[in-house]
């Protein structure tokens, strides 16, 4: 009679309360916060409810995240990585195009308009308590990524060596963030329709048309 041939050794299964390593954390919770978010609003959930999604304990979650604000903080911060990115795609395109220097402005605003229509519950998280203005830090640090309001100033910069701005770059800046910040509201809001057919190609009309109004066509002598 043959010996009964020895068990193999049971795999032991990941538990998903230690399947992620320190870093991968972090970005999973921050991914989680925004999927609820976009399901339920800023406010309809808590750091325990992202945690048990995640599939980890809370006091897991607190070794990344003092609270739920700071979650929070961690999806804007995101968010304006993500725009800045972005927007530094665009300005690598728009520099091939006539007049790369006014094109590169018109591709800062065209993208934050596009970004805040394509993530608008991530954009309203970039601009709410406990994103830009507010206690947490939600600059982009990544040293090969300029934030978005720098690549705005950046452009104009460029427009004012050239002498072809009738503002200063600060007063320039405040203008252009104002109008294409206030635009992605008015059509987040629903307050003005988005009209049917392509969003690329309004966006940019409206763009066109702000820029216009304080920088010097290219050729054009300023006037003192």
């Amino acid at each position: 009679m043959q010996s009964p041939k020895p068990a193999k050794p049971r795999e032991k299964k990941k538990d998903a309360k230690t399947a992620y390593h320190h870093g991968d954390l972090r970005a999973a919770l921050t991914e989680k916060a925004l999927a609820l978010v976009r399901k339920r609003g800023i406010e309809a959930f808590s750091l325990r409810e992202a945690a048990e999604r995640v599939g980890v304990s809370p006091s897991a979650v607190y070794r990344h995240f003092a609270d739920k604000g700071a979650l929070l903080a961690a999806v804007a911060k995101a968010g304006f990585t993500a725009l800045a990115v972005e927007t530094e795609a665009a300005i690598t395109q728009a520099k091939h195009k006539r007049d790369g220097d006014l094109a590169i402005l018109d591709a800062t605003g065209i993208s934050y308009l596009l970004f805040a229509l394509a993530h608008p519950e991530q954009f309203r998280v970039m601009f709410g308590p406990y994103g830009a203005g507010s206690k947490y830090d939600v600059r982009v640090t990544d040293s090969l990524t300029r934030g978005p309001y720098q690549q705005l100033i950046d452009a104009l910069t460029a427009l004012e060596k050239q002498n072809r701005l009738r503002l200063s770059v600060d007063t320039a800046a405040l203008q252009a963030w104002s109008f294409t910040h206030g635009l992605a509201y008015l059509l987040l809001d629903g307050v003005l329709p988005l009209p049917e057919g392509d969003a690329a190609n309004f966006v940019a009309k409206q763009v066109s048309g702000m820029t216009n109004q304080f920088v010097i066509p290219r050729g054009t002598a300023r006037m003192s």
